[in-house]
């Protein structure tokens, strides 16, 4: 519900077969003891979140950060005013920004993804 929260900001919100879809891989994921639940929501966050978020304005910017927060877990609180700016201090070493986070590969994606924005007002996903 947090994650829909931040999402409905730029209307890139999800509906109930997403949040199902989400649901059950953790059920299944848990059923078959695949991997740990965080590693699993990691992945959904990656595959069925992530994907949904594009833009070159400010709200997208807030987003991915908010995100990012989450992300980090307790591993690290981040300075929000001072990134809605410039997040180059985050890709510029994305190995530190991103250590201890609660959902890793999500949480670099992340500042990659705030890197295309810094770099080229722009982001996507799908760009590296």
């Amino acid at each position: 519900m947090a994650i829909n929260n931040i999402l409905e900001s730029i209307h890139s919100h999800v509906g109930f077969r997403i949040r199902d879809a989400i649901c059950f891989y953790l059920i299944y994921n848990e059923q078959a003891g695949l991997m740990t639940r965080e590693q699993a929501f990691d992945y959904q966050l990656l595959q069925k979140i992530l994907p949904r978020i594009q833009g070159s304005n400010k709200a997208v910017r807030q987003v991915l950060l908010q995100l990012l927060q989450i992300t980090l877990g307790s591993a690290r609180r981040l300075d929000m005013s001072s990134l809605e700016e410039d997040a180059s201090s985050l890709w510029r070493n994305v190995d530190q920004a991103v250590e201890g986070a609660a959902y890793a590969q999500s949480a670099r994606k992340i500042v990659f993804m705030l890197r295309r924005l810094d770099e080229d007002g722009f982001t996507s996903y799908w760009l590296s």
